[in-house]
């Protein structure tokens, strides 16, 4: 998506005139930059970006920039005690995946 977005967006630059400061340049360069960034394989909403870039990002609606929720199915029994022998290990992985809560 991102490499036919950036065609896209550069096509639309070369078509336009009105200099650097065109919504379809800034376009080019916020598109390099999610490339990069998704190259590099980091999630979007890990990434550090201007408001300029939050307001093109949220027109685009990349599922990398939207929150997750992580939901377990458990017992009753572990639900009550809040304990489970995977329970240490899966909040390591959801910690190494951008963290968040995690309600057993």
């Amino acid at each position: 998506w991102a490499k036919a977005r950036l065609e896209h967006a550069n096509k639309a630059a070369r078509n336009v005139k009105g200099g650097s400061a065109s919504k379809e340049a800034i376009e080019v360069e916020m598109v390099t930059k999610i490339l990069k960034h998704l190259e590099g394989g980091k999630d979007i909403r890990a990434g550090d970006w201007s408001v300029a870039e939050v307001e093109l990002l949220n027109e685009m609606l990349l599922l990398t920039s939207k929150p997750y929720v992580w939901l377990l199915n458990l017992s009753e029994g572990d639900y009550v005690r809040k304990k489970n022998k995977w329970l240490p290990k899966i909040k390591e992985w959801v910690d190494s995946h951008g963290g968040g809560a995690l309600i057993p």
